[in-house]
């Protein structure tokens, strides 16, 4: 069984600062315009000792009314509050990619499920609980499977649903993830795998 995390909701308090010849006004444009209602942006913490942890997200309070103008000259910075959802649920960690026979580790707290690239005719991938499973012939398309059950074994070729190469996996779907903090034993076959693990909490990582 897969399982679907709840959004993730957030206010931010930030103050943007005139330093380094940056101008304030255009730093907060740049802001408004890369955080958005209808488009994901994508909010990236990095510690030095564990890697980066990065979160989709879209502004769910529009407009963004400061307190002051942008535009004025003498203000050495600008207070901002505006409300972020992520609808996902959840905190991404690094991809590692892995061939052949592999031990897959999966560093977060929430249950994973590889992705599985691959081209041309003859791949197969083999993991708990399905065993070996043979990938159709992409006809030198470059495809993407999901294994993690929501999806339904869904095909993607550069990011757009594939369905041939969907009733090719005819049905077959993998019941076991990576669980949380273990390892795994895959088999990637003139593939692909590449795991990312998952975070329910950015402090608990």
């Amino acid at each position: 069984m897969s399982w679907k995390a709840g959004q993730m909701e957030a206010s931010w308090s930030l103050r943007l600062h005139r330093e380094g010849g940056a101008d304030l006004r255009e730093s907060f444009y740049m802001l408004i315009r890369g955080v958005t209602p209808l488009v994901e942006s994508t909010l990236r913490v990095t510690h030095p000792g564990r890697g980066t942890l990065t979160c989709p997200i879209v502004r769910t309070s529009d407009p963004v009314d400061p307190e002051q103008a942008p535009d004025s000259i003498r203000m050495p910075w600008l207070d901002i509050d505006f409300d972020v959802t992520s609808y996902q649920g959840c905190w991404h960690g690094e991809t590692i990619s892995h061939r052949g026979v592999s031990t897959i580790s999966n560093t977060g707290d929430l249950d994973s499920w590889p992705a599985v690239e691959w081209s041309g005719a003859g791949a197969s991938v083999t993991a708990p609980g399905i065993g070996e499973v043979a990938l159709p012939d992409t006809g030198g398309r470059t495809a993407v499977l999901e294994t993690d059950p929501a999806f339904a074994s869904r095909v993607t070729v550069d990011g757009v649903d594939a369905p041939d190469l969907w009733r090719g996996m005819r049905g077959r779907l993998f019941p076991a993830p990576v669980d949380a903090h273990s390892t795994a034993k895959w088999t990637f076959d003139g593939c692909v795998g590449r795991l990312t693990s998952r975070h329910s909490h950015m402090w608990r990582w």
